[in-house]
């Protein structure tokens, strides 16, 4: 069966894929940059993570976007029993990056934080670029 919402919903985490690896690509180039002292480089790497974290979100809510019956009707039939993206190699190697990340946090935060204004697109507003500082990146939870 192939209905409208299927569709999205495997377009939609085709597109999530995609955002969720460029995020990990960035992180990593994050924790490289910063043990090469690469300070430049750094910053832009967190500033494509955030970007491609943020993208990842949306592309998770176009997925999902229709009535809640149908999930329970339509896309949970069509997966095989107990699958969650929990248990995907991507999610494993985020949390490997991010656990690596955490462990260097304080020495990251001052290479990178250093007065520097990081440029990013404000969802509520896309028109109207907010300036945010690279230390409000790490209070930041991504869930």
């Amino acid at each position: 069966m192939t209905s409208p919402e299927l569709i999205r919903w495997k377009v939609g985490h085709k597109i999530f894929t995609l955002f969720i690896q460029a995020a990990l690509l960035a992180l990593h180039n994050v924790e490289a940059y910063f043990l090469q002292g690469n300070r430049h480089e750094g910053i832009l790497s967190l500033r494509h993570a955030a970007n491609m974290m943020r993208m990842s979100a949306l592309a998770m809510k176009y997925s999902a976007d229709f009535q809640k019956g149908k999930y329970e009707s339509i896309i949970r039939p069509s997966m095989p029993e107990r699958f969650s993206g929990l248990g995907s190699m991507d999610h494993a190697y985020l949390i490997k990056v991010m656990a690596r990340i955490k462990r260097i946090k304080n020495g990251c935060r001052h290479f990178l934080v250093r007065n520097t204004m990081i440029l990013l697109p404000r969802y509520s507003k896309p028109t109207m670029p907010t300036f945010l500082s690279a230390s409000a990146l790490w209070k930041t939870k991504i869930a």
